[in-house]
């Protein structure tokens, strides 16, 4: 087995094509010093009033759903920096997964938070469609 490049583009090219396995990828990739040092920041994002737990792409990789400690869900277009739609996700506690679902044409979001709740939302023309909690724990996980 070939390591890893040192710029870490072949990776990324071979992970492309499907020829790396994700797990693979991530630790070669998460490990090279030469390609995280060749990132910049592309732009801010300003929106949430709190701290961001959750940042995610939809399937296309061209809208960008973030969850925070403001227990409030936003899209953005991440290529124009823009805001497409936010709104309050109902959660009791701070939001630590927010995740828009495959072949759903980017209109089902699923969330999960500190207070247990797993929830989906269903969008129609950036309206809220509809909400459903899909599952509840009691309490919040506490690790010693």
């Amino acid at each position: 087995m070939e390591g890893p490049s040192k710029s870490g583009f072949r990776e990324i090219g071979r992970r492309e094509l499907g020829f790396l396995p994700p797990l693979l990828f991530a630790r070669r990739v998460g490990g090279s010093e030469a390609l995280v040092k060749r990132l910049s920041l592309y732009g801010k994002l300003h929106g949430h009033k709190g701290c961001v737990n959750t940042v995610h792409f939809n399937p296309s990789g061209d809208l960008l759903v973030t969850g925070s400690d403001d227990r409030k869900i936003i899209i953005w277009d991440w290529a124009a920096k823009t805001k497409k739609f936010a709104y309050p996700s109902g959660h009791l506690e701070n939001v630590f997964q927010a995740r828009i679902m495959p072949f759903t044409d980017d209109r089902t979001i699923v969330t999960s938070a500190a207070d247990g709740q797993l929830s989906k939302k269903k969008e129609k023309g950036l309206k809220e469609e509809n909400k459903e909690r899909i599952m509840r724990r009691k309490g919040r996980n506490k690790y010693k």
